[in-house]
């Protein structure tokens, strides 16, 4: 038994040092090397455009066209851009324009949702306040965006109207708000966002 394993041995050696040497004769052509070490993978990342400052698409003749009085610049930032009469005291208007970029659809699509909801959050907690219901309307607007919200509200005497636009990733919210309301800013209020809209 002993001469057996003996004689074998060295042959079962021999065997598995040949099969060692010819493993590059058994690769498969086409397939991904995972031998090489330090292979350097290309990432590709989709750089976004910069959004344009609020306040270069809303000038201060735009503004006083929406609101129909004098207007003035109460704040120019990078994504918000405020407008205030400049007129009597008593008749505060403000117009205000948020513009911005989510990281996704997806997230824009929350983002929306949950903006374009807000008014009727917002109704609640007054009417809760003031034991007293507020005139409100909202209506989704086709051809403006991917999709947009205009809602209008009126708590006795503070009038707001609102329009959500959302273009992809952008977001582009413009709000009027002041004392009274006027029946005729929802059209003036979209005639601006379709404007801003086509500079995205």
């Amino acid at each position: 038994m002993m001469t057996f394993t003996r004689k074998i041995l060295p042959l079962l050696m021999v065997l598995l040092l040949s099969a060692c040497d010819n493993k590059n004769d058994n690769k498969v052509s086409g397939l991904p090397s995972f031998d090489e070490e330090n292979k350097t993978v290309a990432v590709t990342t989709v750089q976004k455009k910069a959004l344009p400052a609020p306040c270069s698409l809303v000038s201060v003749a735009d503004a006083q066209l929406v609101v129909a009085q004098p207007m003035a610049v109460m704040s120019s930032e990078a994504e918000l851009c405020a407008y205030q009469s400049a007129g009597q005291a008593g008749d505060f208007t403000s117009l205000m324009i948020n513009l911005n970029d989510n990281d996704d659809e997806a997230m824009a699509i929350d983002v929306f949702r949950a903006i374009a909801g807000q008014s009727g959050k917002l109704n609640k907690m007054v009417n809760d306040q003031i034991g007293e219901k507020t005139k409100k309307s909202g209506q989704s607007l086709d051809g403006l965006g991917d999709e947009a919200k205009l809602n209008t509200s009126n708590a006795g005497m503070v009038g707001n109207t609102s329009l959500v636009v959302r273009k992809g990733t952008v977001i582009l919210n413009i709000s009027i708000i002041g004392m009274g309301s006027d029946p005729t800013a929802p059209a003036r209020l979209e005639a601006l966002a379709r404007k801003i809209v086509v500079a995205l």
